[in-house]
């Protein structure tokens, strides 16, 4: 036997040849155990393993009679084509008979001209996989001429068992967006069929979706080379070059593969698609070419009026041209056809960001008073890409037509949370619960005549806030408890209604926490308790957990063990230092420090669910609005202190990572923390504020592995930025991180445990002592809040 490359398609090499681990594998193979089989082929390399079918003699899998083996190695040379010049398939039909000397293998081309191919096997064949692809492609060239001929090389990806499998396994991991995972399986089918067109579309799209262009372009190149005769490798080719901001040569792309698809007359091009996209590559090389795409994607219209990508980009155009109310007419009705596409969605909610915006959805919208499922539907829509105030006026009206819609009015109250209109959103829980009639568990009921105490006034609310004084501690009304409340009831499994219902108070009691109510608050929660303890099934798994966990979390801050003082004490600074973050401010809320000698409270400045991510220039996710409007609100050179970056530690950055993004953790917390401290130094150019970042809390164990490091980088970071002349001395890294922590640094300490999930209130003295550490600066005195 002569030895070749084990490189080579057909190669014939000995297990000594391809070494100790291929024997291994070839033996295991070879083993009666069909179970030890499966988990080779679901451990072991795909390349190693290849290489073994590829060279793995016939007779040593008839002379073991296993069918399963049997079979598996004819498909090795005849499962599946995808070369550019056909998509049939080879199939084949085998039979391994115990107690007989041979085997017939039945290889069979589905295309045109149809041919079969009979093998016999025997005990002592030596031919390979790769003998046996070449066999069927030489016999089929000679019984049907150069017209007809199959090329050998294209059919390399015959080569292996193994592809079929794990091309199955990568689409799987896409689709449940494990895309590393996917990314590698695609690599590694490319290594043993470096051609295998899904493979490197799978690979190039990928890439793209993440926002690797350089990745995908290299990628899309090999399968416009390999695949030449395909008009979809150069769309793809041109989606690449798009996204990767070079308009002329995806102009090119597109016009190549209209080209080769008209040339081969191929059924599947879809001419109008590459239209639209030739129209977006024009408009963005701007100049005279908008006016080009202009005419090319009204000219398609007029041709197909339906075809929505031609609407979608005219849509765009109609903006960019003062044309709102087309746009918004035209995007509402592809809205209709595709209500999941968030293209659309984005698109639209562009178009109705500004205050008066959702004016121009008056001529669009059903009338009457059953619209109001199109108006919360749309509200919804908008809100996530960050048109609120469009937001509220939409689910404004649909309350207005069904006031009794516990949905309805808790997504107003949401939306009217990131416009920090705290008093409206309270002012639309007690309308809600004083026009609703209906009973919750744990004996609380809607009281339809308790009068509308919960929001207190605007002025009160801008008066405590600026002076620092204590909360109100008058009690709602809205809510009562019957004398039986206190007997044990039977637990409840909770509606839709009921669940909404539970979370809109939920939510109430948030508002006057973080708006430092708290007499209010606490008046509330003791009356709603009964109620979620009453819910048969777990409030955290339901779809209002995260209002069920915030008020879990805003019940225990109010506590005897944590509650703020009652009241504030002689010598407090009538200025407040701001604690923004997402929910871990809630901790320190209304709790007292000391920095620089004065007495400070701290008043959070919640941003519901921020991430670092989100305030990114490209950013259009609400929390992002939320960030904004708390920002405009701050006087200008306010002190804050900052609490981010959480959620990015939690999922964020482990996601990024996961999805390709960023090749290492390390190089994704980089990213991130550039971010949060160019955020940060432009706070303090542009609005004077005193920065002080406080660690990400290293609440949970899981994440603490991210958390740790991070926090690390982060003070490496901002102690760097703090030096640099456009800090201004006010850029200030709070040293409290390892204190928070058991000396082995494996746990949070015992006493800042609270929920889980947060950290107890204690670990203000921490905070306290960490600006009390910090040296002084000139003093400056903020001017007077606006109101929040």
């Amino acid at each position: 036997m002569t030895a070749v490359s084990p490189d080579a398609p057909s190669a014939l090499v000995t297990a000594a040849q391809l070494g100790g681990r291929t024997a291994k594998i070839r033996k295991l193979l070879s083993s009666a155990d069909q179970q030890q089989r499966r988990r080779l082929l679901s451990h072991t390399s795909f390349w190693e393993v290849s290489k073994v079918w590829e060279t793995t003699p016939l007779g040593a899998a008839v002379a073991n009679q296993h069918a399963e083996d049997v079979h598996v190695l004819a498909q090795a040379a005849c499962s599946r084509c995808q070369a550019a010049f056909f998509c049939d398939r080879l199939v084949m039909a085998a039979a391994a008979l115990p107690y007989v000397s041979s085997t017939k293998l039945y290889l069979h081309y589905e295309g045109y001209p149809n041919y079969t191919y009979i093998l016999h096997g025997t005990a002592d064949d030596q031919r390979t996989a790769g003998e046996l692809r070449r066999l069927f492609v030489e016999a089929y060239n000679a019984r049907f001429g150069a017209d007809q001929a199959l090329d050998a090389a294209a059919l390399r990806e015959l080569q292996s068992p193994l592809v079929g499998p794990f091309m199955e396994r990568a689409r799987d991991s896409e689709a449940r967006k494990h895309l590393r995972d996917a990314a590698c399986i695609y690599e590694e089918v490319l290594k043993v069929v470096p051609q295998h067109k899904e493979a490197l579309v799978r690979l190039a799209r990928l890439w793209l979706r993440v926002g690797r262009w350089q990745r995908a372009l290299e990628v899309a190149d090999r399968a416009a080379a390999a695949h030449a005769q395909d008009f979809a490798m150069h769309e793809l080719r041109g989606d690449v070059l798009m996204a990767a901001g070079r308009p002329e040569d995806a102009l090119t792309a597109y016009d190549r593969a209209v080209a080769v698809g008209r040339e081969a007359a191929d059924p599947s091009l879809r001419e109008a698609d590459l239209q639209v996209a030739m129209v977006r590559a024009l408009h963005a090389m701007g100049g005279a070419y908008r006016d080009a795409a202009a005419s090319v994607v009204t000219g398609l219209l007029e041709r197909e009026p339906a075809h929505a990508s031609a609407l979608a980009a005219y849509a765009g155009m109609a903006v960019e041209r003062g044309m709102a109310s087309d746009a918004v007419h035209v995007l509402l009705s592809l809205l209709v056809q595709r209500p999941d596409d968030t293209a659309i969605r984005l698109q639209l909610a562009q178009c109705l960001r500004e205050e008066h915006a959702a004016e121009l959805l008056d001529a669009e919208l059903p009338g009457g008073r059953e619209a109001h499922a199109a108006l919360a539907f749309l509200a919804t829509a908008v809100k996530d890409y960050g048109a609120v105030l469009t937001t509220v006026a939409l689910l404004r009206r649909a309350l207005a037509m069904k006031p009794q819609s516990a949905s309805y009015a808790l997504n107003l109250m949401h939306a009217l949370e990131l416009e920090l209109a705290y008093n409206e959103a309270l002012e639309v829980a007690a309308a809600f619960c004083r026009s609703t009639k209906l009973m919750l568990g744990g004996g609380v009921e809607m009281d339809g005549h308790g009068p509308p105490s919960w929001p207190e006034s605007a002025a009160e609310r801008s008066e405590r806030v600026a002076s620092g004084a204590g909360a109100s501690t008058s009690a709602a009304a809205v809510l009562r408890r019957p004398e039986s409340a206190g007997r044990r009831k039977d637990e409840v499994d909770y509606g839709p209604e009921q669940l909404d219902t539970l979370a809109l108070v939920f939510t109430a009691a948030k508002l006057l926490f973080v708006g430092g109510a708290l007499g209010r608050c606490a008046r509330l929660a003791t009356l709603v308790e009964p109620a979620r303890h009453a819910s048969r099934r777990p409030l955290h798994q339901t779809l209002v957990r995260n209002e069920a966990a915030y008020f879990g979390c805003v019940a225990q801050l109010l506590g005897r063990a944590h509650a703020p003082p009652p009241a504030p004490a002689p010598g407090l600074d009538e200025q407040p230092l701001y604690l923004l973050g997402d929910s871990h401010c809630l901790s320190g809320a209304w709790h007292q420090v000391r920095l620089r000698g004065r007495r400070r409270l701290l008043a959070p400045l919640l941003v519901t669910g921020c991430k670092v991510w989100h305030l990114r220039d490209a950013g259009v996710f609400y929390p992002k609005h939320a960030w904004l409007r708390t920002i405009a609100a701050l006087p200008d050179g306010a002190q804050v202190v900052f609490m981010l970056g959480e959620i990015d530690c939690r999922e964020g950055l482990l996601l990024a990572v996961d999805k390709l993004k960023y090749d290492t953790m390390e190089h994704a917390m980089a990213v991130l923390i550039g971010l949060y401290v160019r955020v940060l130094l432009g706070l303090i150019a542009q609005r004077g504020f005193e920065v002080f970042v406080h660690p990400v809390p290293p609440v949970l164990d899981e994440t603490r592995h991210v958390v740790q490091p991070f926090n690390s980088a982060l003070q490496q970071e901002i102690e760097a930025a703090g030096k640099r002349p456009e800090a201004q001395g006010h850029l200030h890294w709070l040293k409290l991180a390892d204190e928070l922590l058991t000396p082995d640094g494996r746990h949070i300490k015992s006493h800042l445990q609270l929920d889980g999930t947060h950290m107890a209130p204690a670990f203000v003295e921490f905070l306290s002592a960490a600006l009390a550490r910090l040296p002084d600066t000139a003093t400056r005195q903020p001017q007077e809040a606006s109101q929040m």
